[in-house]
């Protein structure tokens, strides 16, 4: 039986998600999420970061240096 596994994203995560449906830089992503929430840009930027692999890890986004 296969495995199923399930990815919850908070308000912050649905926020980036909704964004990658169109090609995007990561300084563009950084804009928009500092535009909607209240982080620190280094943070936001070293979240993001993480977050990004790790979506790309899981086949959920392809990250493109283009």
């Amino acid at each position: 039986m296969a495995s199923v596994e399930y990815l919850g994203l908070d308000e912050v995560g649905t926020c980036i998600w909704q964004n990658l449906e169109e090609k995007i830089t990561l300084k563009g992503l950084v804009a928009i999420v500092l535009g909607e929430f209240d982080v620190v840009e280094d943070v936001c930027l070293a979240d993001l970061k993480l977050f990004l692999p790790d979506m790309a890890e899981n086949k959920l986004v392809n990250l493109s240096g283009r």
